[in-house]
C-alpha cells in the first residue's frame, strides 16, 4: 500500500498522519548511521510502548511498524492454539484475518516471534526495513516480558494466591471506596465479617491441604452464588470480609443463608445505617460474627 493510500485509509490512527510517513523516510535515509538510529529507536519505541496494558501493548506492537514502514503491506499477530493459529490483531492486507483461526500460517510472509506468539509480515520490504523489524521486535519482546512480570506482581498484590479472593491490602481500599461512594451517591451497602469455623481443627486432624481445600471451596461457592459486583476479601487466615454494594441487611442475610452447608459464622452490618467509618463497620461486623459463633456453642 502506498503512503498516500495508507494515510487516507488507516482508521486506527484517525486519518491523515503525514508525520508517520516522514518518520519512515527518516529511518530509511539515515539507516547507515546505525548506532545513532538504534539509540533513537530504543528511546522512541520504549516510550511508545511503556505503561500500556498487555492487550493494548500487543495491538501497538503490530500497528506501529505498519504505520512507520513504507513497504509493509500487511502485519498480524497470531497465537498458537490446538486448532491452529488465532489471529489476535491484523492490519493492512491482514486486517480481514483478525479473529479467525488459521489451519496454517499464510505463505510468503516473514515471521517474527514475540514470546509464544508469531508476528507475520507481508510486503516487498527493503533491507533497512527488515533490520528495523528485527531490532524492533527484540525490544518489543523485552518490554512484553516486563509487562507480563508487572501484571503478575500486580495480581499478587490484589489477589490472595491460595483462594483468589482479594488481599487485605486491596480490600481496605475497596471498602474505603464503597464508603465514599455510599456517602456521595446516598446509597447503601452491606459488609459481612465471615469466619470459617473449625479450620484449625481441620488442619490439625487432616493436614493443611484439607484446610486449604475448605478455604478454596468456600471462595468458589461465594463466586457461584453472588453477583459479579459483590466483593470477597481474605482478611486473615480463616477470616473473610464480603462487600455487597447496594444491598440491605435483609437482602444480604438471605444471600448468606445460601452458605448454610459451610461451617461459617458471620456478622452483617449496613452502611450508612450502622456507621460510615470503615474501621467501625469492621468492628461491628466482627462482634456480630462472634455473637453467632457463641450462640452455636451454647
Amino acid at each position: 500500500m502506498s503512503n498516500e493510500k495508507r494515510k487516507g485509509s488507516d482508521k486506527s490512527y484517525g486519518g491523515d498522519k503525514p508525520m508517520d510517513v516522514r518518520i519512515g523516510e527518516i529511518i530509511r535515509d539515515n539507516w547507515k548511521e546505525e548506532v545513532r538510529v538504534h539509540a533513537l529507536l530504543n528511546m522512541a519505541i520504549m516510550d511508545l510502548l511503556k505503561g500500556l496494558s498487555k492487550d493494548r501493548f500487543l495491538m501497538m506492537v503490530v500497528l506501529t511498524p505498519y504505520n512507520l514502514l513504507p513497504n509493509l503491506e500487511g502485519i498480524s499477530l497470531l497465537k498458537k492454539e490446538k486448532k491452529g493459529w488465532r489471529v489476535i490483531h491484523g492490519f493492512g492486507k491482514h486486517e480481514k484475518m483478525a479473529g479467525k483461526v488459521l489451519d496454517e500460517l499464510p505463505e510468503g510472509v516473514a515471521n517474527y516471534w514475540l514470546e509464544d506468539m508469531m508476528i507475520a509480515v507481508e510486503g516487498p520490504l527493503e533491507e533497512f526495513e527488515k533490520r528495523f523489524l528485527e531490532y524492533y521486535f527484540t525490544l518489543a519482546s523485552l518490554q512484553y516480558a516486563n509487562i507480563v512480570e508487572v501484571e503478575r506482581l500486580r495480581e499478587d498484590l490484589l489477589r490472595d494466591t491460595l483462594t483468589g479472593a482479594y488481599t487485605r491490602w486491596f480490600g481496605e481500599k475497596l471498602l474505603k471506596h464503597e464508603v465514599e461512594k455510599a456517602k456521595r451517591n446516598h446509597t447503601m451497602f452491606s459488609l459481612v465479617f465471615i469466619d470459617i469455623d473449625g479450620l484449625k481443627e481441620v488442619n490439625d486432624k487432616f493436614g493443611h491441604s484439607e484446610g486449604d481445600k475448605l478455604l478454596k471451596n468456600f471462595v468458589k461457592a461465594f463466586q457461584n452464588v453472588t453477583r459479579k459486583e459483590d466483593i470477597l476479601i481474605r482478611w486473615g487466615g480463616d477470616e473473610f470480609l464480603a462487600i455487597f454494594p447496594e444491598s440491605s441487611y435483609e437482602n444480604t442475610l438471605k444471600i448468606m443463608k445460601r452458605f448454610e452447608k459451610f461451617p461459617i459464622s458471620y456478622g452483617i452490618v449496613e452502611c450508612p445505617k450502622d456507621s460510615i467509618d470503615p474501621s467501625m463497620l469492621i468492628e461491628k461486623a466482627d462482634k456480630r460474627m462472634y455473637r453467632m459463633k457463641y450462640q452455636k456453642r451454647t
